[in-house]
């Protein structure tokens, strides 16, 4: 397996990503606020060595897109979970650059808390599942907001 030379944090939201690469010192090599377009994404990881790098995106509610397609681009992804690292943020008021940065470096210093990113067909059956439960949700409020006749 290739050393590890360069470990990337990236805070992944709808719109837009902030990414971090760090070298193996903790030096911030590049960073940069790009969309999550396709093209966008591709620009910015032409900074990042493919074989001997690893990307961490924090579990939260839009990180498929970019898991799936940094993973299918051949990168090394991990999820991180979203409480864990919530316990290790030390600002109070933390913004993009720096939650960014922190996943680099916890995944640098191997401290950053897995989360698992189960199989793509396993998410579809999952995101079925709670889409019916949602509309049985809404199904049962208007039934229990009609009148009886």
């Amino acid at each position: 397996m290739q050393e590890i030379k360069q470990y990337v944090g990236m805070d992944v939201h709808k719109e837009y990503v902030y990414g971090v690469i760090m070298d193996k010192e903790g030096s911030i090599l590049f960073e940069r606020k790009f969309n999550t377009e396709p093209h966008e994404t591709d620009m910015f990881m032409l900074n990042v060595m493919k074989d001997s790098s690893i990307v961490a995106i924090e579990a939260c509610s839009c990180w498929q897109y970019m898991y799936d397609y940094l993973s299918d681009a051949g990168y090394k992804v991990v999820l991180a979970h979203p409480l864990g690292v919530k316990a290790l943020k030390k600002l109070r008021h933390h913004t993009d650059p720096d939650d960014a940065n922190l996943l680099a470096d916890l995944l640098r210093t191997n401290m950053l808390p897995m989360s698992y990113a189960a199989p793509w067909d396993i998410r579809v059956k999952r995101q079925i599942t709670r889409h019916n439960h949602a509309l049985t949700e809404i199904q049962n409020e208007i039934m229990n907001t009609m009148p009886c006749f």
